[in-house]
């Protein structure tokens, strides 16, 4: 926006409403994703003060330059934006007569492997990890069977740590937090096989402490850094296109 007054009390009004107690720390993420977008295309279109109109190129522009899961998304974070200064008296709800965007959720948006090719999958990496005895071998087969044995999610496996796994009435279980968590309150089952794959994975960490990631990278530049989401994100999806599954659609 050009004008730094109204700039600085939209900026302002975004903030508060950001602020909103009945927002999960995941949600503010999102909503802040959308609402930052929108700021740029009102900044790069010369816009001060935005009207319905502008709330309609906006739209269009979404549809034109994201995918249409991600623009629902964001116009949405601006509709509920417009809708909370409107019932607070702070502007007109210019967005209230904005259509949504319609996301199709009965075209499935990724490929699923079935059970027969999982079982070759973690089969294949089995076996390369016990002929390679390579660490990094080691550690993305764990990573993989975790998500395949445990339903993790990436982000799931890249925020696990070494004390994370606990024992509960005789049954391993490990703490788990990822998208929408505020904290490590979900727990998942972990089958005994795959117990037995963590402590092998132990072993070759050497010395543990309390915090210490589950799965570090083990490259020459960040040799002990926690692995992050998207590089386990490639990691599978090279695991996958190693094993003959390389469809776009695909993914971790």
């Amino acid at each position: 926006m050009v004008s730094h007054d109204s700039d600085s009390q939209m900026f302002s009004w975004m903030q508060d409403f950001l602020d909103s107690p009945h927002f999960s720390q995941a949600t503010v993420r999102i909503y802040r994703a959308g609402l930052d977008v929108f700021n740029r295309w009102c900044f790069s279109s010369g816009i001060v003060i935005p009207c319905e109109h502008h709330l309609v190129c906006f739209r269009r522009w979404l549809l034109d330059n994201y995918k249409i899961s991600t623009a629902s998304t964001y116009l949405v974070s601006v509709k509920l934006f417009f809708s909370w200064l409107g019932k607070h008296g702070y502007h007109q709800d210019i967005a209230q007569d904005i259509p949504g965007i319609k996301v199709d959720r009965s075209i499935p948006r990724r490929d699923y492997l079935g059970e027969k090719e999982i079982r070759f999958l973690l089969k294949r990496m089995s076996r390369n990890a016990e002929k390679s005895h390579n660490i990094i071998t080691i550690r993305n087969y764990l990573m993989v069977l975790l998500m395949v044995s445990c339903g993790l999610r990436v982000s799931e496996v890249a925020r696990l740590n070494v004390d994370d796994l606990y024992m509960s009435s005789e049954t391993h279980r490990l703490q788990v937090h990822g998208k929408g968590r505020d904290g490590k309150s979900d727990t998942v089952n972990v089958p005994k096989e795959v117990v037995s794959e963590i402590f092998r994975w132990f072993e070759m960490l050497g010395t543990l402490h309390r915090g210490m990631p589950m799965f570090m990278s083990l490259g020459r530049n960040n040799t002990g850094g926690r692995l992050c989401s998207r590089t386990i994100s490639q990691i599978v999806k090279r695991a996958l296109r190693e094993a003959g599954f390389d469809s776009p659609r695909l993914t971790a």
